[in-house]
């Protein structure tokens, strides 16, 4: 597919713009940014009129409004024309500028990996000063308390009795914030911890063969999107009782899907040739699982057992630890053939690794 790329600029029906002025907002998709929309200023109901489309618009400091996740996707079409005209039902010029080329699938994976360990880093700064704050919370409680260190109890007729009850309700508040930080400081630092595993799997040769099965069957999805297909719905003795066709896709639908499968294919191209990369190094299993029989050896997880069963996407294996294991084929780390002679019934007990 040739790149797709559209630059136009379209104003409300009742308004005829000198082709010198500049527009005042600006609705555009490209990879490296996702969706966005420039020249909003705070309090002029652009935000509001962007969610108001049941899309959850957000901003950054710069003032710059976006669609989260949109970045190095296909452009949502339908969602970029609603965003317009809700803008310019506001009374606002729009300038729609759509391009969907997608990116450098290298970079892009690169981009992530940086993107993830930022996180990961700022999280652990705030995790820091939350408990920082925490601790400085509970150091006051037990300043405050120093005066209740005996046992000493408030004496209701006493003129010291308004600071001690003072003191008291202070304590009090003081604890429960050192609590809340601390809670705050807890979940924050498994938000970090949770960035880090982000920015390791992207190396991990198992969760790419998984991306890449995600891919794939999301490219059968718009072939068969693209080219109409006909779906028969067959009863319990194989009786077809309804028929489903879907036409080919058209306009702008049409270009929608082939934006997002060209995307697809530059994260599956790229995808193979980091995982062609791993099998080379010995970090993943380079077979085909045509050549895996029942009785073999297959190791998934970091753990060997003992197959039972292939199935077209999966395999049913024994372990040591459990049996009837269901694996997806792409989970498989390592694969030994049965050796001639041996007992197709071999538990996984005796699989030494």
């Amino acid at each position: 597919m040739n790149n797709t790329t559209e630059h136009t600029e379209t104003t409300a029906p009742d308004q005829v713009l000198d082709q010198a002025q500049e527009p005042d907002l600006v609705l555009g998709h490209t990879s490296a940014d996702g969706t966005t929309v420039v020249g909003s200023r705070k309090g002029d109901g652009v935000l509001a009129a962007l969610r108001g489309t049941g899309v959850q618009w957000r901003a950054t400091r710069d003032g710059v409004l976006y669609i989260p996740r949109s970045r190095d996707k296909a452009p949502y079409r339908y969602r970029i024309e609603q965003a317009a005209t809700a803008l310019r039902e506001l009374g606002f010029t729009v300038s729609v500028e759509i391009d969907g080329t997608p990116r450098d699938a290298a970079q892009v994976r690169a981009d992530k990996h940086e993107q993830a360990e930022r996180r990961a880093e700022a999280l652990d700064g705030k995790a820091a000063r939350l408990s920082a704050a925490s601790s400085a919370a509970r150091a006051t409680v037990d300043r405050i308390s120093e005066r209740f260190a005996g046992g000493q109890p408030i004496l209701v007729d006493h003129y010291s009795a308004p600071k001690a009850f003072r003191d008291r309700d202070r304590m009090h508040a003081k604890t429960r914030q050192a609590i809340d930080l601390d809670q705050q400081a807890t979940t924050t630092a498994w938000r970090a911890d949770a960035a880090r595993t982000t920015a390791a799997s992207l190396g991990n040769p198992i969760t790419l063969a998984r991306r890449m099965a995600t891919v794939q069957t999301d490219l059968r999805g718009i072939d068969r999107e693209l080219a109409g297909n006909v779906r028969r719905h067959l009863d319990g003795h194989g009786n077809e009782y309804m028929r489903t066709v879907t036409k080919p896709a058209e306009g702008a639908w049409r270009t929608q899907l082939l934006e997002r499968q060209q995307h697809l294919q530059a994260e599956l191209e790229h995808s193979r040739e980091l995982y062609a990369e791993h099998v080379r190094e010995g970090r993943a299993w380079g077979g085909t699982v045509a050549d895996i029989k029942p009785g073999d050896l297959v190791k998934t997880h970091n753990d060997w057992g003992v197959v039972v069963k292939v199935n077209p996407t999966t395999i049913v294996v024994d372990t040591v630890h459990m049996a009837g294991l269901k694996r997806p084929h792409f989970e498989i780390q390592d694969h030994r053939p049965r050796p001639a002679g041996d007992d197709a019934n071999a538990t996984a007990g005796n699989t030494t690794t």
